[in-house]
């Protein structure tokens, strides 16, 4: 494993250690560049479970209309079984509904969270183009100091 930086070699194995080294591994440009492209698919899941048809209710039997003793038994779920199963099978839609809700609104964050890294982005680089420009005055400033003080 290749030596950590600095400050960092100190954090290395602790909790600290491990987030820094997971933070520089994950490729955030790439990240970045897939978020809209998520956010679209999160989106169109989303609408695709809304619009998905309720399910639908079980077909109502109606009697026999072939004597029963002529009828042989065919094992099969009761009815109890049956409404258990609809039951957990409205269960699980509902898990669906609210999970396509939760990645909505995830993708909806993770938009955000783009936008606000951009905004990051742009002030770094203005706060790096700003402290050039200073360090060059204070360059000029004190060569033109000791310039003067050297006359």
């Amino acid at each position: 494993m290749s030596q950590l930086p600095g400050f960092v070699s100190s954090f290395k194995g602790t909790f600290v250690g491990i987030w820094f080294t997971a933070l520089k591994v994950i490729p955030w440009a790439e990240v970045i560049a897939a978020a809209p492209a998520i956010t679209k698919g999160a989106r169109k899941l989303f609408k695709r479970v809304e619009e998905a048809a309720p399910v639908p209710p079980a077909p109502v039997v109606s009697a026999p209309s072939a004597p029963l003793a002529a009828v042989t038994p065919v094992p099969g779920p009761t009815l109890a079984q049956v409404k258990a199963l609809e039951h957990a099978l409205s269960q699980v839609h509902e898990q669906q509904q609210a999970v396509a809700a939760l990645v909505d609104s995830l993708a909806a964050q993770n938009g955000r969270i783009v936008e606000a890294i951009d905004v990051l982005r742009m002030r770094v680089r203005l706060l790096a183009w700003a402290s050039a420009v200073l360090a060059v005055g204070l360059c000029g400033a004190l060569g033109w100091l000791t310039w003067g003080l050297a006359r």
